[in-house]
């Protein structure tokens, strides 16, 4: 159709409809019009006289509504000519190749970010600031779009500001709502950014499926990385659109502090050099230490489902019934494998005490075998557990034959598994190796039942000696050493209360402990948890102190 033809079909409607149209309100009718169309012509069975003008009057300014049925009968045969996929075509033709002379066409870009400032807060006088960009990709639940993200450089003060944070002395601080931080993304690595509905999404799912990082970025890839994949910005980038695990574990991280972080009043702060993989190290301490010491925003809790209420009408007096469950999940992660033997041999040599537990420090990488403290110390030491004597030159292990023949054994395991690591990483999805779903390179082995065995070998006998018990005989391993399990008090109705790391083992006198922590003030009247005899046992022998603490409380089990 004509544009003239268009302009007097609407004449003929009326004759003064020209003199008080603009140009903006046809576009935005035939914007919203050809979508609706579109998308439910069938659906509605639209006709020139079956119109959806409650929808169009909902979505469209005042101005247009008088001329809304005028509108849908002149251009109802041509509006479905007039929708366009942005979207699509954004994806498609977006990003060109370079022409024939060298030079490169504009890109355009689903969504350019920039910082929340146009001129530099802590300067007095407003300078304009040197201004710069990268390309990049935001990761959604629905895709993965391009982005343009632009900095803003500061020169008199030396500070340069990002779209999520700004940088200034070695140091990365994240904004605040009040300083117009983005709520909808943030930024995770240099050329990547996430959405915090995707980084909710994923902890959900590690919370409710169990799922592995390494099978949420296959999942996510295999789902928005086929044709419609958003495109490379140069043949010879170093960066891909495809998902990698390091970006959706520091997502999660990144989107975990920065609510706990606003949630408190305190601003975000963490080194701006160094790996990522150990920026937030600081970070998650120091929010470990606040779940520690508050516990959770639920954790003093209570409802109807976990809580009774009953009146005695003989002394007119309430009493209060509230239940609580406790146990394990069998989740963990890689820790520091310096041995109690290790630790009370360092501890002597140092003049301290004897260490009462393992070492809880975090590995800078899960490809460690000590923390960054004991390394220096322990490098040149035996592995096979838990010996304390120097190993051989280019050996694992030192001289005496069962460690020789732990160390053999160990090797043969890595080597066999090399088929199974390279089917679990199928071609073509260059995935970092996620420890908690199969073989490692420097882990040695699969997280088999057989393995879980040896791998805790060492602090089970320990743990046995701690609590008086006569310490197993025990084979040397030279597994890694890993948490033993999580230790949750979760109330009748579902509501997770707190939440602890066993470092050792799921023992009677760590589970008191955890109790006794959780509950400073007053103790649950029920108590419910599958070894409940072996914690009553425990509990008789503690001190009287202890012991009062439980003493209106009904341990059952579970």
């Amino acid at each position: 159709m004509l544009l003239k033809r268009l302009v007097a079909i609407l004449e003929a409607h009326d004759a003064n409809i020209m003199s008080t149209l603009t140009v903006q309100d046809m576009v935005k009718f035939l914007f919203v019009a050809a979508d609706v169309v579109v998308r439910s012509e069938n659906s509605l069975q639209l006709t020139t006289h079956r119109r959806p003008i409650r929808f169009l009057a909902a979505s469209l300014p005042s101005s247009i509504h008088p001329f809304l049925e005028v509108f849908w009968d002149a251009s109802f045969h041509i509006l479905k000519d007039c929708y366009i996929n942005t979207e699509h075509q954004i994806n498609s033709h977006g990003i060109m190749a370079e022409l024939g002379d060298g030079r490169i066409p504009a890109r355009i870009v689903h969504q350019s970010l920039f910082p929340p400032f146009k001129h530099c807060p802590k300067c007095s006088q407003e300078r304009p600031m040197r201004s710069s960009s990268l390309f990049g990709y935001l990761y959604d639940v629905d895709g993965c779009r391009t982005i343009e993200h632009f900095s803003l450089y500061c020169q008199p003060c030396l500070t340069k500001y990002h779209v999520s944070y700004s940088t200034h002395k070695e140091q990365r601080t994240f904004y605040t709502s009040s300083q117009g931080r983005n709520p909808t993304l943030f930024q995770v690595h240099m050329h990547f950014f996430m959405t915090h509905r995707l980084a909710h999404h994923f902890k959900m799912s590690q919370m409710l499926q169990r799922s592995s990082v390494f099978s949420m970025v296959n999942l996510y890839n295999s789902t928005f990385m086929g044709d419609h994949a958003p495109p490379l910005y140069t043949p010879q980038q170093s960066f891909w659109p495809q998902m990698s695990v390091e970006v959706c574990k520091d997502g999660m991280d990144i989107d975990t502090l920065v609510f706990n972080y606003a949630s408190r009043g305190q601003v975000l702060m963490v080194p701006s050099s160094g790996l990522d993989r150990v920026r937030y190290n600081e970070a998650k301490k120091q929010c470990s230490s606040w779940i520690a010491a508050e516990g959770t925003a639920h954790k003093n809790h209570s409802c109807g489902l976990c809580t009774s209420i009953t009146h005695s009408e003989a002394n007119n007096k309430h009493s209060v019934v509230r239940a609580v469950v406790t146990d394990g999940l069998t989740i963990g992660h890689w820790r520091c494998s310096a041995s109690a033997a290790q630790l009370e041999k360092l501890a002597k040599e140092s003049g301290h005490p004897a260490p009462d537990g393992p070492c809880r420090r975090t590995l800078d990488t899960v490809r460690h075998r000590y923390c960054s403290f004991h390394q220096p110390f322990l490098e040149g030491i035996c592995q096979a557990q838990p010996c304390i004597q120097p190993a051989l030159p280019n050996k694992k292990t030192c001289g005496l034959q069962s460690h020789l023949d732990a160390a053999k054994t160990f090797d043969a395991r890595v080597k066999s598994n090399f088929q199974l690591h390279s089917m679990l990483n199928r071609p073509g999805s260059k995935l970092n190796v996620d420890p908690t779903v199969h073989l490692e390179e420097e882990a040695g082995g699969i997280e088999d039942l057989d393995l879980l065995r040896q791998a805790d070998e060492s602090d089970r006998a320990e743990e046995s000696r701690r609590a008086g018990e006569e310490g197993a005989s025990k084979k040397p391993t030279l597994s890694r050493a890993r948490t033993h399990n999580d230790q949750l008090a979760v109330a009748p109705c579902g509501v997770i209360l707190a939440r602890q790391t066993m470092f050792n083992s799921e023992s009677p006198s760590a589970v008191k402990l955890f109790l006794l922590d959780t509950f400073p003030t007053s103790m649950p009247q029920v108590i419910l948890y599958d070894s409940a005899c072996k914690l009553l046992a425990h509990i008789y022998k503690s001190t009287a102190e202890e012991r009062n603490r439980f003493i209106k409380s009904i341990v059952a089990v579970d």
